[in-house]
């Protein structure tokens, strides 16, 4: 499985990268989250519930910081895996700044087993892309709010 493209994201490349790192922002952001924690300083651990059709589940995610250099670009490596079956890949992740916004460019591939790699990879594909329109959308609205006056 392989995906890839770009999103626009409505605040400062260094605001969306604090965001990106933060366990208790991140878990909030990401569909289907059920917990999500900082194991060390380069890996987390989460809970995801999927409810997507053919990969409904729940799945232990662990990710881990290969190379970063803040607040530009990151690799990670991961492992999902649940009832449905495993998933494991890189990813590749930069922010490119723009005039009060930027745009995160991904691209990420993973090998998938079990039960999971019977499915089309064009459905995984697209249900991982529906995922991540479902968090973009998410961490925009986060990124909008105002800051509260005190």
């Amino acid at each position: 499985m392989h995906i890839n493209g770009q999103e626009q994201l409505y605040g400062s490349r260094e605001a969306v990268w604090a965001m990106l790192f933060n366990p208790q922002a991140l878990r909030h952001l990401v569909p289907g989250c059920r917990e999500l924690h900082r194991l060390s300083p380069n890996e987390f651990y989460g809970l995801v519930q999927l409810g997507l059709p053919a990969v409904a589940g729940l799945y232990e995610v662990k990710v881990k910081i290969t190379q970063q250099n803040p607040p530009q670009d990151c690799a990670l490596e991961g492992l999902i895996t649940g009832t449905t079956g495993t998933a494991s890949g890189t990813a590749m992740l930069a922010l490119e700044e723009l005039d009060r916004a930027c745009r995160l460019h991904y691209e990420a591939g993973a090998l998938i087993t079990g039960p999971l790699s019977y499915i089309s990879p064009r459905v995984l594909e697209r249900a991982a892309q529906e995922m991540i329109k479902q968090g973009i959308k998410r961490f925009n609205r986060e990124l909008n709010i105002p800051e509260k006056q005190g």
